[in-house]
């Protein structure tokens, strides 16, 4: 579960985190990094992407291979 940060709870701000990461063969989350982001909640972003097992790997001919993801991330204020 993310954690909106306090700074940006005390400023009232909300929005998208744009995040773009590799998924390897093995399903882990690799070389993530934020593409554009807003006032001090792009590592929570990033931690969320971290701590959320279940990615699947691509797969070409059926082999798994890795694939390169982006994925919008919405931060509303609770």
């Amino acid at each position: 579960m993310l954690k909106f940060p306090e700074e940006a709870i005390a400023n009232d701000m909300e929005g998208k985190v744009y995040l773009e990461f590799i998924v390897d063969k093995e399903s882990a989350v690799t070389d993530s990094q934020v593409l554009r982001g807003f006032y001090g909640c792009n590592e929570e972003a990033l931690r969320g992407l971290t701590d959320r097992p279940g990615w699947l790997p691509g797969k070409f001919w059926g082999r798994k291979v890795k694939i390169k993801v982006a994925l919008p991330v919405k931060l509303n204020i609770p």
